[in-house]
């Protein structure tokens, strides 16, 4: 008979059993592994299968419902600030015995678990939770664990990825077989990576995002610069700067780049490009935008699409300050008292006109 969770299988590279080695039970057309035991000293012989304890562990990111592997930078998922993002941890119990005191743990968050046991579902809890730490007292086989760690409108600089976009953790389990043998450590790690750029633009030096802005003379000089800069943790391609609203005859013109169009931008790496006109009378708004796509490694996995960024920025045009009015050196004999010498008004000579105040 055969002990359940126990497996039949080959004996090649079987360990002894309490020093008894294994034999061949059935013969060399269908060889199956096992001992056999006089349990009273009498007749009675069982066969008890070798034990054949299996695991498997995986950390994974999600994102959309889909689940990536990212054990490396060079396999990371790319999202986009404002994704919804998620770290998952999936252990299973892939061979015939019963796993037991299977301990989880994760470098960076509170594990929130749920196991799907077929052996053991109306036994144990779905949620049983440590800080730091799961522990399952057994699994049968084919059963799962599935920690999931969830984050909302994740953004570069808050919880779970670090200023320059990053998030890498790891996870680890300790199990045991039926007979208190430990398995091999499982080791296995999840990494992401975020996507995003930034464009600021100013009107004559001035960020003017709100109106009504600076006040510019109408007919004077107006210069708009964007300073773009790759502010995620992935390079980016394909990067190219528009203005929504820009005068006749203006163009944008980038360096490093070409036109409007800067190309290739490094992590942490700036463009500035710029565009004039002349400044007309009234309100005047435009909006400055910028977008790319990420330039990814072959094994990395693209859930962002391409990236942007818009600023908005607001002059005033304004009329000429006329020049101010002044005393004249004319004296004239004003003979219908409008302020103005028309013909027939003759000059006055030997008159000083002083200005008291």
């Amino acid at each position: 008979q055969w002990i359940t969770g126990f497996a039949p299988k080959s004996c090649a590279d079987q360990p002894l059993w309490f020093g008894v080695a294994p034999v061949s039970l059935f013969g060399a057309d269908e060889p199956v592994c096992g001992f056999r035991v006089d349990n009273d000293g009498g007749a009675d012989v069982k066969f008890f299968g070798v034990r054949n304890p299996s695991d498997q562990l995986e950390k994974l990111v999600e994102v959309d419902g889909t689940r990536y592997p990212a054990d490396s930078v060079d396999e990371a998922v790319v999202v986009n600030e404002g994704d919804d993002v998620s770290f998952v941890v999936v252990y299973e119990n892939t061979g015939s015995d019963t796993l037991t005191s299977v301990t989880l743990a994760d470098s960076d968050f509170d594990l929130e678990c749920n196991i799907s046991d077929p052996g053991f579902s109306t036994v144990f809890p779905t949620n049983d939770v440590t800080p730091d730490d799961d522990f399952v007292e057994a699994l049968a086989p084919d059963g799962v664990v599935t920690c999931v760690q969830s984050f909302a409108n994740v953004q570069i600089g808050q919880a779970p990825f670090d200023a320059a976009g990053a998030h890498s953790n790891t996870a680890t389990v300790n199990s045991f077989d039926s007979g208190g043998t430990p398995l091999p450590p499982e080791v296995n790690e999840a990494h992401a990576l975020v996507a995003s750029i930034d464009i600021e633009k100013t009107t004559n030096g001035v960020q003017s995002d709100e109106a009504p802005g600076e006040s510019i003379v109408e007919g004077e000089s107006v210069t708009w610069e964007y300073v773009v800069t790759n502010t995620g943790a992935v390079p980016l391609d394909n990067v190219v700067v528009t203005d929504a609203d820009l005068p006749a005859g203006s163009s944008i013109s980038c360096t490093p780049g070409t036109g409007p169009t800067i190309g290739t931008l490094a992590v942490d790496g700036t463009a500035t490009c710029t565009a004039t006109g002349t400044a007309s009378l009234g309100a005047y708004a435009n909006t400055g935008s910028v977008a790319g796509d990420p330039s990814l490694g072959p094994d990395q996995v693209d859930e962002s699409g391409a990236v942007s960024d818009t600023d908005p920025s607001h002059y005033t045009g304004v009329e000429p300050t006329p020049d101010p009015a002044a005393v004249g050196s004319f004296v004239f004999d004003d003979l219908d008292g409008d302020g103005v010498q028309d013909e027939g008004e003759p000059g006055i000579v030997g008159v000083s006109v002083s200005l008291l105040d």
